[in-house]
């Protein structure tokens, strides 16, 4: 009976215990609701964190839906500029109760957040510095908890499990710059965010991290719309991480791993110099068209670009290694070292390319119609080799292979920006059966040539080229002829020639040094030469079978008869013209001309022949032409043929004086 009475008192002690936590706990929970207390609580919390940080926080309500559920209403965070940094209409935080009396940190399971407004500028940090509202907030919250929170000054860690954003907007406004006209507008932007999700959200010190499963957003200036976002994300004093990175924006895609390190963060406003990449990038597809919203210009791309590869540097100056960079009918493959950016014509550049091909069409939007123009008819080539230098003054050392021929170099070339056709090359340069006619669009001229050797000079066309080539040319095609085994270290021009130049053809054995003028009022002849064995009609040059052997030595100015004038030595003369020949052991030619003077001296050893006079060779030579028919026709004696000769007979000699000696 005893131990029954004792059971029913402990039973009901336990039952008044129980109902009293619960009114207790019933009774805390409808304080909590009472708008004075709910404004105490707040405002002795807003208080002490605004002593703390200084940024003026204000709530205009909150309600405990229960012990871990806590709503807030009209949250707003002012800057020291007194500028609203932070605007939520409505928060809604899920807690446990229990975490609260564990240990000095803060951990949330999820919070939602309902058309919020962050504004992001830049403020007076102390007298003489200035830095983002948002760098000084968080620099605060870390300075003022971790000084008086115990534990050797460590700051708590903040641990949400989930957070949701809904209908907020994100706004940057640098005032120290102007706004761009067009595109985005990079100092001055609003970004609407329609959704987002994030989890395992932990603030510790400088750093913050969290997943991103879900973003939205879009500028409300150019409409340009972010699709989807999704990365685990870092930040703190020294870095900036978005690893497993997905971003869908416009039409592009970008993955997968992107780093940004500094020393520290107001760096960022300085990205350019002081801000370090390192990126990893697999299967990155860039359209023009979003880009676009960025850089001024790029819509003349007009593809969309593929990337992949390893980014490490800042934008002034990086490697990008394990190259893969595709547009249209190009790949590249290899890597790219670039110091001097964002001014592309100051920047020095480092690519090797291995197994890769371009297409001069995909980069048409790189060159101007002039450049173009020498590059279309080389078709799509395929590249092992190294760029080096600048864009205007670079090393191109490789092989490229394409529709017309093969090509190796090691050749500094000079980009003349005015006059694409007149740039400066110097180096080694061997080709391979290249198809020089279809390349200077002349194929009656020029066939393919195939050459080593030291070349420099200037000039992309037939017309503009003046260089010297020293090397050897294994075949050259001019006028459907291939000339083999010619030896070179001559200055080449178009109807130029001064040098040393050795033919051994099969139909032209040549070996000589001297200097060939042959443009319009030039025509200058000075040579010393041997001619060993020359079949003019195997090379395409005569019609009739006509043979040539001699050595010479010339200065002549002059190629038509009536304006030649100099000297000419000829020795071991042969000339076999279809079946007839003739050999000299020397003829000697010398002309001069004075005014309305002219003498002609042409010595053989079969006969000498002297003209002098007023005349011009042209007139002599049809006058004697046309006297040695008359004298023919008088001859035969054929009265029919010679009236209809004289009833046709058009030409009136001129008057002249010519003294002929034989």
């Amino acid at each position: 009976m005893k131990w029954q009475v004792i059971k029913i008192r402990i039973q009901k002690v336990l039952a008044y215990t129980i109902t009293a936590f619960l009114f207790l706990l019933i009774s805390a929970f409808l304080i909590l609701q009472i708008p004075p207390v709910q404004n105490y609580f707040i405002g002795k919390f807003l208080k002490d964190f605004t002593q703390v940080t200084g940024f003026t926080t204000t709530i205009k309500s909150f309600r405990m839906l229960w012990f871990d559920r806590l709503e807030l209403q009209d949250v707003s965070v002012y800057d020291p500029a007194n500028n609203q940094m932070i605007r939520a209409g409505e928060i809604l935080i899920n807690f446990k109760l229990s975490q609260l009396w564990e240990n000095k940190n803060v951990n949330i399971d999820g919070v939602f957040v309902d058309s919020a407004h962050v504004f992001v500028t830049k403020i007076n940090e102390s007298d003489t510095s200035r830095d983002l509202n948002m760098n000084v907030f968080i620099y605060r919250i870390n300075q003022g908890y971790s000084s008086g929170s115990g534990g050797g000054g460590k700051p708590p860690k903040i641990n949400i499990g989930e957070a949701f954003v809904n209908r907020s907007q994100f706004t940057y406004t640098n005032q120290d710059r102007d706004s761009v006209p067009t595109g985005f507008d990079y100092n001055h932007f609003s970004l609407s965010v329609d959704e987002g999700q994030l989890s395992s959200f932990v603030i510790l010190g400088d750093t913050t991290e969290f997943n991103v499963s879900t973003l939205i957003a879009e500028d409300l200036r150019s409409k340009f719309r972010v699709k989807q976002i999704s990365t685990f994300f870092r930040v703190c004093q020294k870095s900036m991480e978005f690893t497993g990175l997905n971003v869908q924006a416009g039409q592009s895609t970008i993955s997968d791993t992107v780093v940004f390190t500094y020393n520290r963060l107001p760096d960022l406003n300085n990205f350019v110099s002081k801000v370090k990449i390192h990126a990893r990038l697999q299967n990155t597809v860039v359209y023009p068209s979003d880009l676009a919203f960025f850089i001024d210009g790029v819509e003349a791309i007009g593809q969309p670009i593929r990337i992949d590869g390893l980014f490490n540097g800042g934008v002034n100056n990086f490697k990008f290694s394990d190259m893969q960079v595709d547009i249209g009918k190009s790949h590249l493959r290899g890597s790219i070292d670039m110091d001097g950016l964002p001014n592309i014509t100051e920047t020095f550049m480092n690519i090797n390319l291995k197994n890769s091909t371009v297409d001069p069409n995909d980069l048409s939007f790189l060159f101007n119609e002039a450049t173009m123009a020498r590059l279309l008819p080389m078709g799509i080539l395929s590249m092992d080799g190294q760029f080096l230098g600048y864009t205007t003054d670079f090393v191109a050392n490789g092989r490229f292979t394409g529709r017309l021929g093969a090509i190796n170099s090691d050749i500094n070339f000079k980009v003349n920006e005015k006059n694409f056709d007149r740039s400066e090359y110097s180096g080694r340069l061997s080709l391979t059966r290249f198809d020089l006619g279809r390349y200077l669009n002349d194929t009656v001229t020029f066939q393919k040539v195939s050459m080593d050797g030291r070349v420099k000079g200037s000039g992309l066309t037939q017309y503009t080229a003046d260089f010297q080539l020293n090397g050897k040319v294994h075949l050259l095609g001019i006028r459907g002829y291939d000339y083999k085994n010619i030896n070179t270290n001559a200055r080449l021009a178009s109807e130029r020639i001064n040098g040393f130049v050795e033919i051994d053809d099969p139909n032209l054995q040549f070996r000589g040094n001297g200097f060939v003028d042959l443009r319009e009022g030039k025509s200058i002849i000075q040579i010393q030469a041997s001619l060993d064995t020359a079949y003019l009609h195997n090379l395409n040059l005569t019609q009739d079978k006509i043979f040539l052997k001699t050595d010479i030595v010339a200065d002549i100015k002059g190629l038509s008869l009536d304006s030649l004038t100099g000297t000419a030595d000829l020795r071991n003369f042969r000339i076999d013209y279809n079946k007839e020949s003739l050999s000299l052991e020397n003829i000697s030619l010398n002309s001069q001309h004075r005014l309305n003077s002219r003498r002609l001296l042409l010595e053989t050893s079969l006969a000498d022949f002297e003209i002098t006079g007023d005349y011009y060779f042209s007139d002599l030579y049809t006058d004697i032409e046309m006297l040695s028919t008359e004298i023919a026709l008088n001859i035969e004696n054929d009265a029919g043929k010679t009236a209809y000769y004289y009833e046709n007979k058009t030409y009136v000699p001129k008057q002249y004086h010519a003294d002929i000696g034989i």
